[in-house]
């Protein structure tokens, strides 16, 4: 979902650059036809708002959701709330970031861009690329066992070729 004030390309693309969208997952039934297709379709929850005020996120949508879920950092749920049309998240300063997940009874979902700490200069990720050693240096040691395998076959079947 994009929220643009027209369906002009430019606009469109302008707001997903500055992040006016979301993802929406909209179940769709096995065989239903286009008509109930095209009905259900005018019905479909949408986002009323997502706001950051102070270190709260509060998210509030159009229907009762059957569950709110917000994400941090691994994967890890940090809250949910059930059976309502908004929720809040408190920020903490372990957080390094917060996405929600909005999940309704008839199977949609909604799933909102993360909320990421930063100083208002730069985002700066707190993360850091490691390099595993010991799983770089098998898959290395695996990678040239291969290759001297088939540099073995191949000088072993040249050589049968000109024995000939």
């Amino acid at each position: 979902m994009t929220n643009s004030p027209t369906t002009n390309k430019e606009d469109i693309l302008n707001n997903l650059d500055s992040g006016n969208a979301y993802g929406f997952d909209f179940y769709r039934h096995d065989d239903e036809p286009m008509q109930t297709k095209i009905e259900r379709s005018k019905y479909i929850p949408h986002l009323n708002s997502a706001k950051l005020i102070g270190d709260t996120l509060e998210v509030s949508v159009s229907q009762k959701a059957v569950r709110f879920t917000f994400i941090g950092q691994g994967g890890k749920k940090m809250a949910v709330a059930h059976n309502t049309k908004s929720a809040k998240y408190l920020i903490t300063s372990n957080d390094t970031y917060v996405r929600t997940v909005i999940k309704f009874a008839d199977s949609s979902s909604i799933y909102l861009n993360p909320v990421v700490r930063y100083d208002g200069e730069k985002p700066v990720s707190q993360l850091r690329a490691e390099i595993n050693t010991r799983a770089t240096l098998w898959l290395r040691i695996t990678y040239f066992l291969i290759a001297l395998i088939l540099v073995y076959f191949y000088a072993r079947r040249k050589q049968k070729k000109s024995g000939k």
